[in-house]
């Protein structure tokens, strides 16, 4: 999917988060009827895998994340 402000979607005014970005994921999988899914991430992408994983396991089946930037120490 494209997450807010990137691709072919629509930007909000202001930076994005994080929980914004699972919301949405999870939103979508659940309106299409994707769940439990295969969840893959690169990059940012794979802050939100994880943290989707996190808040949703049930969602998840499996999980797949390469170089996850470190946000905080």
């Amino acid at each position: 999917y494209d997450r807010r402000g990137h691709s072919a979607s629509t930007a909000p005014p202001g930076q994005g988060h994080l929980r914004d970005d699972v919301t949405d994921a999870l939103e979508l999988m659940d309106k299409i009827g994707l769940t439990p899914a295969h969840i893959i991430g690169h990059s940012y992408g794979a802050n939100v895998a994880i943290a989707l994983a996190i808040q949703a396991p049930a969602s998840t089946q499996s999980l797949f994340v390469l170089e996850p930037p470190l946000l905080r120490y």
